[in-house]
């Protein structure tokens, strides 16, 4: 109830007309259909992916980065096939080590993620997704513990296929390789997000960041 008015005047202020939803766990909290209806908007979720993934598997496993997001994205991936054996597990410790810093090698080890995707891979999954904004950090890694015969989803990368192929529909795709701006609007404090988005955005890191009171929306 109180996302729908926000969303009402984000879209008075900005005017956008498109817009990719790239977090597992409010996409899988917030019904976003009711919202792109009533504002127009159009808007791209990794749970949009997950719908047309689900079919092409008998057996999947997932990682999310909480109870929330494991919830949401086993409701979508089982409304897309109800046949589909399903494992998840909601994983915020390896969140908050990412967001902290600590080294992938170490982490991964004391959270025992290695026995994890071995269990996985021991049940019969098909495809693990990394069903967290965090995770296609240590994709290379998980890669590693799963072994050459199950497929990863990277959520964001196939987000940002379904985004690009939105923006296609619109007549909005810019074919551009190079230039551009960012500009970042963020409800923490700027120096946090700074010190994220290197971490996160690469090479892509960049641009103003604004801190926004997230009430007044």
């Amino acid at each position: 109830s109180m996302v729908m008015p926000i969303y009402c005047r984000y879209c008075s202020s900005f005017r956008p007309c498109w817009e990719m939803r790239y977090c597992n766990s409010l996409s899988g909290s917030v019904d976003f259909g009711p919202i792109a209806r009533e504002t127009g908007l159009k808007i791209v979720t990794p749970l949009d992916v997950y719908r047309q993934l689900a079919p092409r598997y008998h057996s999947l496993a997932v990682i999310a980065a909480n109870a929330q997001g494991t919830a949401g994205i086993e409701r979508t991936l089982l409304s897309a096939n109800p046949e589909l054996t399903l494992r998840s597990t909601g994983l915020l410790p390896v969140v908050l080590s990412i967001e902290a810093g600590e080294p992938p090698e170490e982490l991964v080890s004391r959270h025992r993620l290695p026995e994890l995707c071995g269990w996985y891979e021991s049940v019969g999954a098909e495809a693990l997704v990394l069903g967290c904004t965090h995770y296609p950090l240590l994709k290379k890694m998980i890669g590693d513990f799963m072994g050459d015969e199950v497929h990863l989803v990277d959520s964001g990368k196939v987000t940002a296929q379904a985004a690009a192929a939105a923006l296609d529909d619109l007549g909005l795709l810019n074919g551009k390789k190079t230039g551009g701006t960012a500009r970042y609007f963020v409800s923490d404090t700027p120096d946090n997000f700074d010190e994220l988005a290197h971490t996160f955005l690469g090479e892509y890191a960049g641009g103003t960041v604004e801190r926004i009171a997230i009430e007044t929306y």
